[in-house]
């Protein structure tokens, strides 16, 4: 195995990775940033959904990586070496980004439980409209019935 390789790949991956977090930030490719940006950000779901889009973004990476050891041809001998070294470099990135190793292993079951809360805020938030529409069509009929009855007296 060439030695410089495995950290080029990794800077390559970095590099990639921040390419795409750029594109997501300044187009309309990634819903869940966009989602988050045009959130009020005084509220606690606009932390989840950059917090959301922050895991899936991390979590590229070790995707990408993976993807590289896989088409790599070496072998297992190569292979273990090649995830040992990654590994140690994506625990460092991860850490950088105040996440635990532990946390890099669950990052999935994260990302499932910031969606939960998200579609719960998105529900209670229809919920809320709904009701809010539920009220203003009320004081509408009654604010008619109101003006029905005073023409009636008059």
């Amino acid at each position: 195995m060439i030695s410089d390789y495995p950290y080029l790949e990794f800077i390559r991956i970095a590099k990639e990775c921040r390419t795409i977090l750029i594109n997501d930030t300044l187009s309309s490719n990634s819903p869940d940033l966009y989602d988050a940006l045009y959130s009020n950000s005084q509220s606690q779901i606009y932390q989840i959904k950059l917090e959301l889009y922050e895991i899936k973004w991390i979590e590229l990476h070790w995707k990408k990586i993976n993807e590289t050891i896989e088409s790599r041809d070496c072998s297992s001998v190569e292979r273990k070496e090649l995830i040992s070294m990654f590994a140690k470099w994506y625990r460092n990135f991860v850490s950088n980004w105040n996440y635990t190793e532990f946390d890099a292993v669950i990052f999935e079951e994260r990302m499932n439980i910031l969606k939960a809360l998200i579609s719960v805020n998105s529900e209670w938030e229809i919920n809320l409209k709904r009701m809010k529409v539920s009220f203003e069509q009320s004081k509408k009929l009654l604010n008619e019935k109101i003006k029905a009855f005073e023409t009636e007296e008059h």
